[in-house]
């Protein structure tokens, strides 16, 4: 459900853009065939064809960084008991 959701969202967004870009032209039937893909996007909670180049991508690899242990990305844990940390001169 979160794919469809994330997916549907930036292809509005992405319609958004395009229609500020081409302000005036592009035609009105092309702009009615773009947001009838935005609906059946919406509509269908499944892919119909699975893609290597995908939003879905970007957001796994963000929601994984952001779930990751402190010590993966690179922070200091500093839960540790204070005389077990080193002294440093």
């Amino acid at each position: 459900m979160l794919e469809c959701i994330v997916t549907s969202s930036v292809l509005i967004m992405a319609l958004l853009v395009l229609r500020r870009v081409f302000r005036g032209k592009l035609s009105a039937r092309l702009q009615y065939a773009l947001w009838i893909l935005a609906a059946l996007r919406l509509l269908l909670p499944f892919s119909l064809v699975q893609s290597p180049v995908s939003v879905m991508n970007a957001v796994e690899k963000a929601s994984q960084a952001y779930s990751a242990p402190p010590q993966a990305q690179g922070i200091e844990d500093t839960s540790r008991n204070p005389v077990d940390l080193p002294v440093q001169p």
